[in-house]
């Protein structure tokens, strides 16, 4: 009987548990190490590179990750032959279309981030290869985790959260005094007769 109970409660639990949802800057990295796995994938047969990461001064902090997702499979050396060049233009995170999830539920929002950049492959002195970089994500998040997801000690992994529609703003408080009206008249109707 125990082990019935105690796998109900289980069960009952795994019910409400949700995932974490994935931060900002964790998607930002992520988007990183596909890029280089892409731009790894057209260096067949060479395992010396020399790096050259260029970036606006606030996405300098991407140099690591850059760096690091390129030393998984290639050796960094500065006097490699074949230069790869990984140019950062800009990180977006963008939240839109605000909406509710049911009727008293949370608000929901598209979380859009991108990452746009551009990359090329030099060998001795001529250009290879160069490719330019959009990577793009997308998913829905509840406005109350934006501020988690976000972090402010890094302003490309912040944007900016739109305001709650209006109308949807006036649905709760127009139920809750309508309910408390009609329980009001319905009291003093019933009580009189």
């Amino acid at each position: 009987m125990k082990t019935k109970i105690s796998a109900l409660f289980f069960f009952f639990f795994m019910i409400q548990l949700k995932s974490q949802t994935i931060s900002n800057l964790d998607i930002f990295l992520n988007q990183i190490d596909s890029s280089v796995i892409t731009i790894n994938a057209g260096l067949t047969n060479i395992n010396r590179i020399k790096v050259n990461f260029t970036s606006p001064p606030s996405l300098s902090f991407l140099k690591n990750q850059t760096l690091t997702s390129f030393a998984k499979n290639k050796i960094i050396s500065d006097s490699a032959d074949v230069i790869v060049g990984y140019n950062l233009n800009e990180a977006i995170v963008k939240y839109d279309n605000p909406e509710r999830e049911n009727f008293f539920g949370d608000f929901l929002v598209d979380r859009i981030i991108e990452l746009r950049g551009s990359a090329f492959i030099q060998n001795k002195s001529e250009i290879t290869g160069s490719e330019k970089m959009f990577l793009h994500y997308k998913d829905k998040i509840s406005v109350d985790e934006i501020k988690n997801l976000q972090n402010s000690s890094l302003s490309f992994t912040e944007g900016k959260i739109p305001e709650e529609p209006f109308l949807s703003s006036l649905y709760e408080p127009l139920i809750a005094v309508s309910a408390i009206a009609v329980s009001v008249y319905l009291f003093f109707t019933v009580r009189s007769k």
